[in-house]
């Protein structure tokens, strides 16, 4: 599995979207109040959704920058990309109503800048092996 992983980009995004999916939104539902509350369930549908996608499409994003911007310091994408990741994820917990948009979002986000961190440093460790 560690080399099919390593390797394939496609499976890297695909099992980092699931993941996002169910530890994100299981997140969701524990921080607004749990499995009794309906609300809590629908945000954690909404994170858990919400961060699948962006998982998928931020990871996608990573993999086709660090083919094709070689050039590109990898800093700079990754501030701007946490930015606006930060700003979408609290307007759209702001705009579903969730109870408590910033401790539902707050620690996923620091969780997934520092994946997003350790991800690229193992994409470019995965490369410079290569090479």
């Amino acid at each position: 599995m560690g080399t099919a992983f390593s390797s394939s980009p496609r499976l890297r995004v695909i099992l980092s979207a699931f993941a996002g999916l169910f530890a994100y939104g299981s997140w969701a539902i524990f921080i607004n109040g749990g499995l009794q509350a309906p609300e809590a369930w629908r945000a954690g549908f909404v994170q858990g959704l919400y961060s699948f996608f962006v998982t998928f499409f931020f990871t996608s994003s990573i993999e086709w920058s660090l083919q094709h911007l070689k050039f590109y310091p990898k800093t700079l994408t990754f501030s701007v990309s946490s930015l606006i990741l930060f700003f979408l994820s609290y307007t759209i917990h702001l705009v579903n109503a969730t109870p408590r948009p910033l401790a539902t979002l707050l620690p996923s986000y620091l969780l997934s800048v520092l994946l997003t961190l350790i991800y690229v440093i193992g994409i470019d460790s995965l490369d410079k092996k290569k090479t």
